[in-house]
């Protein structure tokens, strides 16, 4: 294509022809392609307990029972568990979060939750599905008053809260250190009178084992559940001794029954959940648990400390003296001879808190494989992390949390642990961490003095802005109501065929001083054309109070003639009316 003393050459659009349309394949289509097809488009569809299950503050307490076409109620952290495996959901919580009900702003009464996470008192939530039922009968299900996720009355589960506390810098914070196998799902303390659990995907402890609160995911204590169940029928029968009538009665007695059945399903599985626990205890049928190996070592390890006490004499010319104690500190400390192990520091609440790998590292250094079994220091860096595959991967002591959970790290103060040799061996990396540590400081303290200088200037322009308003501003006067000349033209178009005649109020006065005036109806004659289609006949005037009125004709003269029609003129001030 060429350009020639500005036109366009277009021969190559000559042939120019639309691609023909695709046709359809003759074939049919895979039936594995619409099988693969539809596993992703599960894969993609989130699950109701995404947020329950990938939730660092909710546990949940599983039956040993599995479910239909199952062989077992847990299948790995990673995999998502069905609802009617759960039999409670433990729920942690920090002593600044307020526990209460969103339906009655009260504390929890026999609190139960829902599938997407919210915990309502039982009596609230059945006042709250029964209120629906009865205003839209024809709505098959009930949605949550928080997040309107279909809910059921047979899909809540009981609640135990848990208190933890909050972890922030400057905190002192008790780390347990904690076993697992490497191909494990589930962490153990390093007891000998405990169970350990293999590698079995279906591991899990106890709800009462002392390793319980660092797995999430426990098997059932039937005891345990019985006894949750029957405080919670204690409160709802003290909260129905209270005055309630009505409606109120009826949903407290509607959940009295509910608990009494769910207690009633306890004590009937009891049987099959405690033949289940004995047999998952059996390694060559189960295959869940073992009892721990002989190779548990256990030892003391014994760190000097020097603490130096000053003391002066009363007398001024005796001189200081500087008298140094030695003290030996015991730390126990465990371990498994086993090469298939990993080993980590955790929360003693069970909170998911573990210990970064600097730490580790310098504790590595320190004792070796020999490590202590807990510590408790001060919290110096805090570090939120949102676990992936790739971190999983990267950090393998996490494998056993489940994938899109939110862990934190954290590093403590070790100083009075370790010795001077590692401390020397890792002096550049503590200077290189509280470097950055202060940079961090002073980036929040600039980013707070700015946000505090943006939010004065906001006060500061707000008040110049107020002082800069004029109070005699006519924006602040009351407008002023003035009166209404009223002339011929404002009672509408003349009805006499004659033409239309300009005129306007003599004197410049006003319809109502006009009539009140008692020579001001000649005037208004003038003024207003006639109301009949033929000039009136001259007549004699009577005077009244309302000025000068033309004398009505008699009825001898109206003899013979049609009667005119009776027109009335209106106004503001009184009605006229002339025939």
């Amino acid at each position: 294509m060429g350009r020639r003393s500005g036109k366009v050459d277009a021969t190559n659009l000559v042939n120019f022809r639309f691609s023909p349309p695709p046709q359809p394949s003759p074939h049919r289509p895979n039936r594995s392609s619409q099988t693969n097809r539809k596993k992703n488009q599960e894969r993609k569809s989130p699950s109701k307990l995404f947020y329950l299950h990938t939730s660092p503050d909710h546990a949940f307490v599983l039956t040993r029972i599995p479910p239909k076409q199952q062989t077992h109620s847990f299948h790995g952290p990673d995999q998502i568990i069905s609802w009617e495996s759960v039999r409670m959901v433990k729920q942690l919580h920090t002593p600044l979060t307020t526990l209460e009900c969103p339906i009655c702003l009260d504390s929890f009464v026999s609190p139960r939750i829902t599938q997407c996470g919210h915990c309502f008192c039982y009596p609230c939530l059945i006042h709250h599905v029964q209120s629906v039922v009865f205003s839209q009968p024809q709505q098959t299900h009930t949605k949550c008053p928080c997040c309107s996720m279909p809910i059921y009355l047979d899909d809540v589960r009981p609640v135990l809260f848990v208190t933890t506390p909050f972890i922030r810098v400057d905190t002192k914070v008790t780390m347990v250190k904690l076993h697992r196998q490497r191909q494990g799902v589930c962490p153990y303390l390093p007891l000998r009178d405990t169970w350990r659990h293999t590698a079995s995907p279906h591991a899990a402890p106890c709800q009462t084992d002392p390793d319980a609160p660092y797995c999430k995911f426990n098997y059932l204590c039937p005891s345990v559940l019985q006894q949750h169940l029957q405080t919670n029928l204690k409160e709802l029968l003290q909260e129905s001794n209270n005055k309630m009538a009505g409606i109120e009665r009826v949903c407290q007695d509607m959940a009295v029954e509910r608990v009494r059945m769910e207690l009633q399903q306890a004590m009937e599985t009891m049987v099959a959940e405690t033949e289940l626990q004995h047999l998952f205890s059996q390694l060559n049928v189960g295959g869940v648990y073992e009892a721990h190996p002989q190779q548990l070592f256990a030892t003391n390890l014994h760190l000097a400390q020097e603490e130096d006490q000053r003391s002066r004499s009363e007398s001024i010319h005796s001189e200081q003296s500087v008298n140094s104690r030695t003290s030996a500190k015991a730390i126990k400390a465990t371990m498994h001879l086993d090469d298939e192990e990993v080993l980590f520091y955790q929360a003693q609440d069970g909170a998911l808190v573990f210990m970064n790998g600097f730490n580790m590292n310098c504790l590595k250094h320190e004792f070796g494989s020999l490590l202590p079994d807990s510590i408790t220091a001060k919290v110096l860096e805090v570090e939120t992390l949102h676990l992936t595959s790739s971190l999983k991967t990267r950090f393998r002591f996490l494998s056993h949390i489940p994938v899109n959970s939110h862990v934190l790290l954290v590093e403590v103060a070790l100083g009075n642990i370790l010795s001077p040799s590692t401390k020397k061996h890792f002096a550049k990396e503590f200077h290189k961490r509280q470097q950055a540590r202060q940079r961090s400081k002073q980036a929040e303290q600039r980013a707070e003095e700015r946000s505090q200088r943006a939010e004065q200037c906001k006060i500061d322009e707000r008040k110049l802005r107020w002082q800069l308003i004029d109070p005699n501003d006519e924006f602040f006067r009351a407008p002023v109501e003035q009166e209404v000349m009223l002339t011929g033209d404002a009672f509408g178009p003349s009805l006499s065929t004659s033409p239309r005649a300009e005129t306007s109020a003599p004197n410049g006065r006003s319809f109502s001083d006009i009539t009140r005036s008692q020579t001001g109806i000649t005037s208004l004659e003038r003024d207003f054309p006639s109301l009949t289609c033929q000039p009136p006949p001259a007549t004699t005037t009577n005077a009244n109070k309302w000025g000068t009125l033309t004398e009505l004709p008699s009825s001898k003269a109206t003899e013979g003639k049609k009667k005119a029609k009776k027109v009335m003129l209106f106004s503001t001030g009184s009605h006229r009316s002339f025939s």
